[in-house]
């Protein structure tokens, strides 16, 4: 298993929340401790509710960000976390179905609530609750839009500083992920949240873990004026007043949209909550929690860390929603693959090394041996048939075998390297998702994709013409088609 990990190595996926103010990277190790943690502030008015108004300034924060947590030149893989202002979302029911026909009905769903055109905005889905009244109940399940103008800007500046963007997602979902792993919450809910944050103030509705509802609100409206934050010009009166109406307008539409009364409230606050959580308990006359920190870290990193968790999440369990540009998380694959297409090249080169040590090495042995045999029989005189002539003879056979042998090794080792090499440079845009060397050595099993049948076959055909592949095993029935013409094979390659 150690073997395994080491030429096929996880790639650690950090969580980084961008906001009006500052930039946040958090990388988490599997068990969920903090690995390294890296912060910058941002130029004033580079980021306004979360619109991007100077790229350029945006870009240059994140690449010293990216200096602050690894060296330059490393793609660092990210779930990035963007401000709540920039998503809409809403709850809608699917009927109880599977596999891609879930997938359909689901789409179908969010092009017909989407409050812009499908080509103008990204959108996606995720479940949040399966019904359990009987069997084939309907699920729930919540989609979110964002404009796609106002999320291009940071896909542009991510790539810039050197970032990969494996999901971009918003930053209420990220909190409801750090509640879920808080200790000690009913996680059924509802809850009705208060996040005051650097930048302002968002209002959520949770229950089952995910949330059903999201209103982000700046500071800028907060106050009613132009301070920055609570502080400054705004009154504590001010600040009540417009949570107040915020929460009461939060418990009123999920009373009518789901029945039933909030009875619990989440306090999250970037300096103290104590205070605000005793007011809406009195006049609210809810439950409250007041949600700390992330581990060691302070309260301002609780979003970082909601990323960062969906980061240690395997690949394949991903199903969070991601509104991101098509194809950034085929980048991630991509980059995974060069990764493992690195490691395996310099395996073999090791290999190879290891190989003409050892037969020169067992040559050397070897001319040592066969000296020694040839002083014996000298200082044997005339006895060359004694029994220790006998022996040093055979000695010096047996040397000579291993020689033999150790150069048909090295010899054998250079084809299979080789052809290893020669499937990978032709691929090209062909994405391989395995590649399995038999333990012999004399074929390659391939499966990959193409973005066509025709692709798929011009792939055969290039490796059919390479001097070092006898012949190449690919059916039609091997290869299938999917989504969008691309094109699904497996083949099996034979080495001369």
């Amino acid at each position: 298993m150690a073997l395994f990990g080491w030429l096929n190595p996880n790639i650690a996926i950090g969580g980084l929340e961008i906001g009006d103010r500052a930039a946040r990277f958090l990388e988490l190790r599997a068990d969920g401790s903090v690995s390294r943690q890296a912060v910058v502030p941002l130029s004033p008015g580079a980021v306004v509710e979360g619109i991007v108004k100077d790229g350029e300034a945006l870009a240059a924060a994140l690449a010293r960000l990216h200096a602050g947590a690894y060296a330059m030149g490393r793609a660092i893989p990210v779930v990035v976390s963007v401000s709540p202002a920039l998503v809409y979302t809403q709850v809608f029911s699917l009927p109880y179905l599977a596999g891609e026909a879930l997938e359909d009905a689901a789409r179908l769903n969010l092009k017909m609530i989407s409050p812009s055109d499908e080509g103008s905005s990204y959108m996606d889905w995720q479940r949040v609750k399966e019904g359990d009244a009987e069997p084939g109940a309907p699920l729930e399940a919540l989609g979110a839009f964002a404009d796609a103008g106002a999320i291009g800007p940071y896909h542009a500046a991510l790539k810039r500083a050197g970032f990969v963007q494996v999901a971009i997602e918003f930053g209420s979902l990220s909190l409801s992920r750090v509640v879920r792993a808080a200790p000690g919450l009913d996680q059924a809910g509802p809850y009705a949240v208060v996040s005051a944050g650097e930048d302002g103030v968002t209002f959520l509705i949770l229950a089952n873990g995910s949330p059903y509802f999201t209103r982000f609100v700046g500071w800028k409206d907060i106050v009613g004026g132009g301070a920055a934050g609570p502080h400054g010009e705004a009154t504590m009166e001010r600040f009540r007043e417009a949570v107040g109406m915020e929460l009461r307008r939060l418990m009123d539409f999920y009373r009518s949209r789901w029945g039933g009364m909030i009875g619990k409230a989440l306090v999250v606050n970037v300096t103290s909550g104590k205070d605000l959580a005793l007011w809406i308990k009195n006049d609210f006359s809810l439950e409250v929690f007041v949600l700390g920190g992330y581990q060691e870290l302070d309260k301002s990193w609780l979003v970082a860390a909601g990323a960062a968790l969906r980061g240690i999440i395997p690949r394949a369990a991903d199903r969070f929603i991601s509104l991101s540009p098509i194809g950034t998380e085929d980048q991630f694959v991509h980059d995974r693959a060069r990764r493992f297409v690195s490691v395996w090249a310099r395996t073999a080169y090791a290999v190879m090394g290891f190989m003409v040590v050892a037969y020169g090495g067992l040559d050397a042995f070897a001319a040592h041996r066969e000296g020694v045999a040839k002083a014996a029989l000298a200082a044997a005189g005339a006895m060359p048939a004694g029994a220790e002539a006998t022996d040093l003879e055979a000695k010096a056979a047996k040397f000579n075998d291993l020689v033999a042998k150790g150069l048909l090794a090295a010899r054998a080792a250079s084809p299979r390297a080789n052809a290893l090499r020669a499937v990978f440079a032709t691929a090209g845009d062909v994405v391989l998702s395995s590649v399995d060397l038999d333990a012999a050595g004399h074929s390659i099993a391939v499966v990959g994709t193409a973005g066509t049948e025709q692709k798929a076959i011009a792939f055969k055909a290039s490796l059919a013409d390479n001097p070092l592949i006898e012949r190449v095993d690919m059916p039609l029935s091997a290869i299938v088609s999917g989504k969008g013409g691309t094109a699904s094979f497996s083949a099996k390659i034979v080495i001369k």
